[in-house]
């Protein structure tokens, strides 16, 4: 399967919803708007390497692991 961006955004909602995790609480934690972190979700942005490194930490897993273009399990995150 090839990778796109859509994939990333598509891990990181479906990771702050079993989370529980709201945009502005993820805005707090990249050091961004909410504003950023919605166009960020909607593809309208992307997301930088700061802010994958950021949400590996938040969601307990790694880089690899959201940007993963298969259905991998995830070690304890996501």
């Amino acid at each position: 399967m090839k990778y796109t961006e859509n994939m990333l955004t598509q891990r990181v909602n479906e990771a702050m919803r079993a989370r529980k995790i709201t945009q502005a609480q993820l805005a707090e934690v990249l050091g961004l708007s909410q504003q950023h972190v919605s166009a960020r979700l909607l593809g309208h942005t992307r997301f930088t390497v700061a802010d994958l490194a950021a949400m590996a930490n938040l969601f307990n897993c790694t880089p690899g692991e959201l940007l993963a273009a298969d259905d991998v399990l995830f070690s304890e995150g996501l």
